[in-house]
Protein backbone atom coordinates (compact mmCIF):
# COMPACT_ATOMS: atom_id res chain seq x y z
CA UNK A 1 0.00 0.00 0.00
CA UNK A 2 2.70 2.08 0.78
CA UNK A 3 4.63 1.74 -2.59
CA UNK A 4 1.40 2.61 -4.60
CA UNK A 5 0.64 5.70 -2.83
CA UNK A 6 4.64 7.12 -3.27
CA UNK A 7 4.39 5.87 -6.83
CA UNK A 8 1.16 8.05 -6.78
CA UNK A 9 2.95 11.28 -5.13
CA UNK A 10 6.23 10.75 -7.16
CA UNK A 11 4.02 10.76 -10.61
CA UNK A 12 1.89 14.02 -9.08
CA UNK A 13 5.10 15.67 -8.38
CA UNK A 14 6.08 14.87 -11.53
CA UNK A 15 3.05 16.50 -13.82
CA UNK A 16 3.32 19.30 -11.46
CA UNK A 17 6.91 20.16 -12.30
CA UNK A 18 6.35 19.82 -15.56
CA UNK A 19 3.41 21.88 -15.44
CA UNK A 20 5.38 24.84 -13.85
CA UNK A 21 7.96 24.23 -16.98
CA UNK A 22 5.28 24.90 -19.42
CA UNK A 23 4.03 27.70 -18.15
CA UNK A 24 7.47 29.33 -17.61
CA UNK A 25 7.62 29.13 -13.46
CA UNK A 26 11.61 29.77 -12.57
CA UNK A 27 13.90 27.04 -11.61
CA UNK A 28 14.64 28.06 -8.52
CA UNK A 29 10.63 28.07 -7.32
CA UNK A 30 10.11 24.74 -8.92
CA UNK A 31 12.84 23.41 -6.51
CA UNK A 32 11.15 25.16 -3.52
CA UNK A 33 7.94 23.60 -4.85
CA UNK A 34 9.13 20.41 -5.08
CA UNK A 35 11.28 20.53 -1.58
CA UNK A 36 8.16 21.21 0.29
CA UNK A 37 6.07 18.44 -1.17
CA UNK A 38 8.55 16.35 -0.85
CA UNK A 39 8.24 17.07 3.26
CA UNK A 40 5.16 17.33 3.06
CA UNK A 41 4.52 13.48 1.43
CA UNK A 42 7.53 12.62 4.50
CA UNK A 43 5.25 13.75 6.75
CA UNK A 44 1.81 12.01 5.58
CA UNK A 45 3.70 8.77 5.00
CA UNK A 46 4.87 8.79 8.46
CA UNK A 47 1.85 9.79 9.84
CA UNK A 48 -0.14 7.17 8.62
CA UNK A 49 2.66 4.74 9.14
CA UNK A 50 2.24 5.56 12.81
CA UNK A 51 -1.63 5.46 12.54
CA UNK A 52 -1.31 1.92 11.28
CA UNK A 53 0.59 0.91 14.29
CA UNK A 54 -1.31 -1.61 17.18
CA UNK A 55 -1.49 0.32 20.54
CA UNK A 56 0.95 -0.86 22.74
CA UNK A 57 -0.63 -2.93 26.09
CA UNK A 58 0.16 -1.17 29.23
CA UNK A 59 1.47 -3.98 31.67
CA UNK A 60 -1.16 -4.51 34.50
CA UNK A 61 -0.46 -2.56 37.48
CA UNK A 62 1.39 -4.23 40.37
CA UNK A 63 -0.92 -5.91 42.87
CA UNK A 64 -3.68 -7.10 40.10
Amino acid sequence: MFSAWMIGFLLLMATLVWVAVVVGLPQPYIGLAVLVLIVAALIVAIAVVKGRRPPRRRPPPPGH
